[in-house]
């Protein structure tokens, strides 16, 4: 009574309405009253922000043309640093990066898109911390991007013979191989994978 009786002159309401105002009169009153809507989470709207795989496909290139670039000059080796000059052309790359994404539509949100730019620059960055250390502590260079195997251009197919005979050839393209004295280091780069490590360890 008292909901009808506050609100019928000013504000008609729905059986959803009063299920509602049942549930959370707050609800209610933001939605209803103030007519304030609900912000879209971000795994509900694809236009929110930029989607895993396109954001997951920038890191790659980004990595990818960086580190050919230097390779190009013979660097970095087993145990060089990274210079001032090689942040700023990973800043460079980045950012002219970014803007293909922006003009092909793909970022989203601009707020959210900024926030995502400085979260990958920050992971980036982290890379290349983490890359002086690893290239340090096994004496290895890069030597190989994105790397194809099991295709018609590229290297074979690796051969996986399982317990029951069945051989499976598996296809696809290695990130990052760095080569050192007798040794070679496969990189795979993550950027939000899909499953937990434990799913896959139950079911490879």
């Amino acid at each position: 009574g008292r909901l009808a009786g506050g609100l019928s002159r000013t504000h008609p309401f729905s059986a959803s309405g009063v299920e509602t105002w049942a549930s959370c009169p707050f609800h209610y009153f933001l939605g209803r009253v103030l007519d304030v809507e609900p912000t879209e989470r971000p795994e509900d709207a694809e236009s929110w922000t930029i989607s895993p795989i396109d954001r997951g496909s920038l890191i790659h290139g980004i990595l990818e043309e960086f580190f050919r670039t230097l390779h190009e000059a013979g660097r970095p080796g087993p145990a060089e640093t990274f210079s001032t000059a090689d942040h700023d052309l990973l800043r460079v790359i980045a950012n002219r990066r970014f803007r293909q994404v922006e003009d092909l539509g793909q970022t989203g949100y601009q707020l959210a898109w900024q926030n995502t730019q400085a979260a990958i620059m920050l992971d980036l960055e982290t890379v290349l911390s983490r890359d002086e250390d690893f290239r340090a502590e096994n004496a290895v260079k890069p030597e190989y991007f994105e790397q194809g195997f099991g295709f018609e251009e590229g290297w074979p197919a690796a051969e996986v013979s399982l317990s029951d005979g069945t051989v499976v050839r598996p296809c696809g393209n290695i990130d990052r191989v760095d080569r050192g004295d007798g040794i070679a280091d496969v990189t795979d780069y993550k950027t939000g994978s899909g499953y937990a490590k434990q799913e896959f360890e139950a079911d490879p």
